[in-house]
């Protein structure tokens, strides 16, 4: 519930004060989030391996089932809003989130939850974990459906376990971020195909996204070179391009920071990449 007093921050402005019946729709982010019965880590792992088995694909690989949790997604969305306070460009209010091999779509809707984004796109090849998001998807509509006031607010804890960067700011990191109440994002579209057939997608993501999430902890270098060239000349300037565990072509993006989060496989290097520019 949020404090009923002015606040300030550099980060997302000044917090208003709620009335009474705007404290009654407010609710926190990682609450609703954990509402979703039908966004179930467990099933989505047994899913994941089941397909695996039936198409003969069961060492560890590309298809292999991991996932960032709510509150490290999170985290990597204010670490970039910290590394570029004194940017031009940061992650804007009603931009696109894009998450390449979604899986179930657990940051898709952690993203959709957590931060105003005006499109959230899921990307995921295997059709057991697709049809788990869609099921979700289903679910968190009827939700917001039910709940037409329904506003969140995600409070982030900025510790300075979590970056690792020597740029970040010592006095803010151990700061509680309060992210202004909004309302979840409600354009969320996932889609069965594999992330390297753009065709089979309608949504132009590539030209569209503001923020690309890849988990390419069981990529190989050869595949991420593949998705580097297929991204590189579409995407925006700004756009924001998360890798897990192997950091992009220096050639193409720059690196911007580095951090290491919790994944539901273990801590995995996190970095942040912007397209280099000619």
């Amino acid at each position: 519930m949020p404090n009923a007093r002015l606040e300030q921050t550099s980060r997302f402005g000044v917090f208003h004060a709620p009335n009474e019946s705007e404290l009654e729709q407010i609710i926190d982010a990682d609450t609703f989030f954990k509402s979703l019965d039908t966004l179930s880590y467990d099933t989505a792992r047994v899913a994941s391996i089941n397909e695996r088995k039936v198409k003969n694909q069961t060492k560890v690989g590309p298809l292999t089932y991991g996932e960032a949790p709510y509150g490290s997604l999170s985290k990597m969305i204010q670490r970039i809003q910290d590394r570029i306070q004194n940017d031009a460009e940061p992650i804007p209010i009603n931009g696109t989130f894009v998450d390449l091999g979604s899986g179930a779509g657990r940051p898709v809707f952690a993203a959709a939850i957590s931060y105003p984004f005006e499109t959230c796109i899921g990307i995921e090849i295997m059709e057991s974990l697709h049809n788990i998001g869609m099921s979700t998807l289903e679910e968190y509509h009827t939700k917001l459906n039910k709940e037409p006031n329904l506003m969140v607010q995600s409070s982030i804890n900025c510790s300075n376990n979590d970056y690792n960067d020597s740029d970040s700011n010592s006095d803010d990191d151990d700061d509680e971020v309060l992210i202004t109440p909004h309302r979840p994002t409600s354009d969320i579209q996932l889609y069965c195909a594999s992330i390297y057939d753009v065709d089979a997608v309608p949504y132009n993501w590539r030209t569209n996204a503001d923020l690309i999430l890849l988990n390419s902890t069981c990529f190989t270098k050869d595949m991420i070179h593949e998705l580097e060239l297929l991204t590189y000349s579409f995407i925006k300037d700004s756009t924001y391009f998360i890798t897990f565990s192997e950091c992009l072509n220096s050639d193409l993006f720059e690196l911007l920071a580095t951090d290491r989060f919790e994944m539901s496989w273990g801590e995995a290097d996190v970095y942040y990449h912007r397209k280099r520019r000619a």
